[in-house]
């Protein structure tokens, strides 16, 4: 039987449990579910098997939002009217759709935009200060340097930050175990995110500066808008993922 609403399943769904406010928010960010169609009359699903050799699922639509995994097995897959996911195979676990400004792909293209942009500020920031130096132009007034040096500092830690929250998340189970343990790396996280926090605050500073002292020139502004703006979209997800706070405090045994 053909379903006739095939469509409206397709998107992404995070986990219905996933804490709102605590670090715990980080699993919305790396364990969402990916539905999109697969063929005239089935759906493909990646993030609900539990074979890690085998991430992606197939389904047969069986009608009225209900689907069967391809394959013999005999797993089912269910779409309740208010966009919830339901599988056999986890009962215990429902997951929610998410809208395009909820999705986890825009939040890590919006984390890796941003630490990109941040690292190669870092980098170009350095350099271009050398090159003016040897060619003996006359150096920005000492806020210009500070404002550069912040900038600088943001996209180190930004890097930092970005290798030890990968090493965190590169597997699910053991992401969930390190935030329920607290191991020296995830405060290393937090701290780090802590950090990128108030550096963002002066790199805004400094471009709002210089546009307003005419500091370098309009190349020179527009990118140092462009690394503040890209500050400003990693901050905003450590924010929302509660990737900021002190030190991490193991629970008590």
């Amino acid at each position: 039987m053909s379903d006739p609403s095939l469509d409206t399943y397709t998107g992404t769904y995070r986990p219905g449990r996933v804490s709102r406010t605590s670090l715990m928010a980080l699993e919305g960010l790396v364990a969402s579910v990916t539905v999109r169609k697969d063929g005239e009359n089935g759906l493909r699903t990646t993030g609900l098997s539990l074979d890690p050799d085998q991430p992606e699922q197939s389904w047969l639509a069986l009608g009225d939002g209900l689907f069967q995994e391809r394959g013999g097995s005999r797993a089912t897959l269910a779409f309740t009217r208010g966009g919830v996911l339901v599988s056999s195979a986890v009962p215990s676990s429902t997951y929610a759709k998410l809208t395009w400004r909820q999705s986890p792909s825009l939040h890590l293209g919006l984390l890796g935009a941003g630490t990109g942009t941040l690292v190669l500020a870092a980098i170009a920031i350095p350099v271009t200060a050398l090159v003016r130096r040897l060619r003996g132009r006359t150096p920005p007034p000492p806020a210009a340097r500070v404002a550069r040096a912040t900038a600088s500092a943001t996209g180190l830690i930004a890097a930092a930050f970005t290798a030890a929250l990968a090493a965190v998340v590169r597997d699910g189970n053991a992401m969930m175990e390190a935030v329920l343990l607290g191991p020296p790396l995830l405060s290393i996280v937090t701290m780090l995110g802590t950090a990128l926090v108030p550096l963002t605050l002066g790199v805004v500073a400094g471009a709002i500066a210089a546009w307003l002292r005419g500091w370098w020139n309009v190349s020179g502004r527009i990118l140092f808008t462009l690394t503040a703006v890209a500050a400003v979209a990693m901050a905003s997800m450590l924010l929302q993922y509660h990737l900021v706070g002190g030190p991490f405090v193991w629970p008590a045994k």
